[in-house]
């Protein structure tokens, strides 16, 4: 199993089973603040008209499967535009210790 980011991580999992509880719950323990809030205010809501299970299902849902965004950047001092594109993680991961 893969325990860093994305789809069935072991992150994701944690995240999922968290949004079973509370709907958004998953997605602040990964950050992701205003779609937490968006998916708890919905479920609550729609929980009104019954309709809550729908928006729990999707949070439950997208918790498991959320991927981290890869940004490109460049190398500092790099000329070479092809050898100097470095992908990291919205983790906050330094360039440099992740360059290609």
């Amino acid at each position: 199993m893969n325990t860093m980011s994305g789809p069935g991580s072991l992150a994701n999992i944690i995240a999922a089973i968290c949004s079973v509880f509370v709907p958004g719950l998953g997605q602040l323990v990964q950050g992701r603040i205003f779609k937490a809030a968006f998916l708890f205010v919905t479920a609550t809501v729609l929980w009104l008209f019954m309709l809550g299970w729908l928006v729990h299902i999707w949070a439950i849902w997208d918790a498991a499967v959320w991927k981290p965004r890869v940004a490109f950047s460049l190398v500092p001092g790099s000329k070479n535009r092809q050898n100097a594109a470095v992908l990291y993680y919205a983790t906050r991961t330094p360039v440099e210790t992740t360059s290609l």
